[in-house]
């Protein structure tokens, strides 16, 4: 598998090296993909992730979520991030809650099981570093 994100993480890309970077999450034998998480340059869609069911309830996509967010605000130089969400994702909208997001607007997106209403989450890059510190002194902990 290529990964493209650490890749270019590992080069220190720029702004406009990246048009979708990616991470791919394995289980610890490095055969099961359990989930991914990308970045977009869309207006209203910066970032979307999936985990699989059985790794829910771990820690491991708020965890992709800081390093992520660490990407886009600090190499990247984007100044905000906004993620929609299917308004029945509840574990989605916790991680979003968690990491400082807010709510800015309710539409209705395209879904692979449908049309759904949706939540557009955002936070800024001053607001990411202030929640930041949050994340930096759990792990020392």
């Amino acid at each position: 598998m290529t990964n493209t994100f650490a890749k270019d993480l590992q080069r220190g890309a720029s702004r406009r090296d990246v048009e979708k970077p990616s991470v791919n999450n394995y289980d610890a034998d490095l055969r099961t993909n359990i989930g991914v998480i990308s970045l977009h340059r869309d207006e209203w869609d910066n970032r979307g992730y999936w985990l699989g069911l059985p790794w829910h309830r771990q820690g491991l996509m708020t965890e992709a979520v800081v390093a992520v967010n660490d990407y886009w605000f600090d190499v990247l130089g984007f100044t905000v991030l906004r993620a929609p969400k299917a308004v029945a994702n509840v574990a989605s909208r916790r991680i979003s809650e968690k990491t400082g997001m807010r709510l800015i607007a309710t539409v209705e997106r395209d879904y692979v099981s449908g049309r759904l209403p949706a939540e557009i989450w955002e936070i800024t890059a001053e607001e990411w570093r202030a929640k930041r510190t949050e994340f930096s002194l759990e792990r020392s902990a």
